[in-house]
């Protein structure tokens, strides 16, 4: 049940450790069965109708660490991920590479996007739902630990490297981390601003170095890939806002971006 928790200590101690033992930024980190077991377990804990609110709060801080340190799993976690996709995509044009090689690291890159994915879930577990009290899994009450969360999801979602596989759980996570629906469409809208480049010739940087504002005319497919990433944000966060919204100048602008998705003759 400590599984994350012993991790918390490993993140602050075992960072240059040159063995490899321990430590979330090692290759061992979490497995899809642990995951997947502390997903359930808090679950379990937050519907639960016999627990107090006190009683909750105290089992699932032993399980799950503070934010900061979630945090930090989140990211390693998604770094590991990138890594394995790396290796797969260069294993697809080396022809001396076998098919049960590729097909080795594929069952890899599909288990650590598991991970990751029901950990961005672990983090989104809010008093919607089943839940019948006023417990979180993940302690988002403090305005400090809603930015610093709400930093990372924004990292994630704007980095061009981020799985496909993450887009959907990470707006989630997004929503999450903000008190209201007005702060959180506004979070949105400026990830869209760096994701989408509508203004490819300007100069500028993008995340990571990307191409996003690079002053460099992009290829179609370069195009067509922004688009697609900017419009499954959109369609996910409409999914998460309520039609009380509907009048938010935000979304005229999400309706420009689908409009142009649609209407580049570029694309």
């Amino acid at each position: 049940q400590k599984v994350l928790k012993s991790m918390s200590i490993d993140v602050g101690n075992n960072t240059n450790n040159e063995n490899g033992e321990g430590g979330i930024n090692k290759n061992n980190g979490l497995s899809p069965a642990a995951i997947i077991y502390i997903r359930t377990l808090c679950d379990m804990i937050v519907t639960s109708s016999s627990l107090s609110d006190v009683r909750k709060s105290t089992l699932l801080s032993s399980i799950v660490p503070d934010v900061t340190v979630l945090g930090q799993v989140l990211q390693h976690s998604i770094s590991k991920l990138q890594t394995i996709r790396e290796e797969v995509d260069d294993m697809e044009v080396d022809d001396d590479v076998t098919q049960e090689a590729l097909t080795t690291f594929e069952a890899k890159e599909d288990a650590q996007c598991f991970v990751c994915l029901h950990l961005l879930k672990l983090c989104s577990v809010n008093n919607g739902g089943n839940n019948v009290s006023n417990v979180n899994v993940v302690d988002l009450r403090e305005e400090g630990s809603r930015r610093h969360f709400s930093s990372i999801i924004h990292h994630i979602l704007c980095d061009s490297e981020t799985h496909e596989g993450l887009v959907e759980g990470s707006v989630h996570a997004l929503s999450a981390s903000h008190e209201d629906e007005s702060s959180f469409l506004l979070s949105v809208s400026e990830i869209i601003a760096i994701v989408v480049d509508t203004h490819e010739e300007e100069s500028g940087s993008g995340v990571d170095g990307g191409a996003i504002g690079s002053g460099k005319k992009m290829s179609r497919s370069d195009r067509m890939e922004q688009y697609l990433r900017g419009i499954e944000i959109i369609s996910v966060a409409l999914e998460k806002t309520s039609r009380k919204m509907s009048s938010n100048a935000i979304l005229r602008n999400f309706s420009s971006i689908i409009l142009n998705a649609i209407t580049d003759a570029s694309l």
